[in-house]
């Protein structure tokens, strides 16, 4: 779990753990797939590839085709409340042996619970 104020780099760390996870054992990576469920439609591919080709530019720089085969491994799944949060990871087992995921991010689990809050509050009033 990881908790800091907004904007501070948590989704820009997110995405950094999921090019390590995608990148092959000889490189530092886990040549693994990577589930990334995002609440708050903040997923960025071109972010993403820009902190790729930063961090890893002797890796990417000679055949981009590997840029490819790494961002192919992040499955991206929105979810825009608790209910779908839920279904999304109870579903999870069969992605995770299939794609052989190693990592699974939920970017942000605060923000269901403040926009679900914020409207039972509201209906409250």
């Amino acid at each position: 779990e990881m908790v800091a104020p907004p904007g501070v780099g948590k989704t820009q760390f997110c995405h950094m753990l999921s090019i390590i996870t995608t990148l092959p054992n000889e490189v530092g990576g886990m040549e693994g797939a990577v589930v990334y469920i995002d609440t708050e439609s903040t997923f960025s591919a071109d972010r993403l590839v820009e902190i790729a080709n930063t961090k890893y530019c002797e890796y990417f720089e000679s055949n981009q085709d590997l840029m490819v085969e790494c961002t192919k491994k992040i499955l991206v799944l929105p979810c825009s409340n608790s209910e779908e949060l839920m279904s999304t990871l109870k579903n999870l087992e069969e992605t995770i042996i299939q794609y052989k995921v190693k990592l699974i991010i939920i970017d942000s689990i605060a923000s269901i619970v403040r926009r679900e809050f914020d409207n039972y509050n509201l209906r409250l009033r």
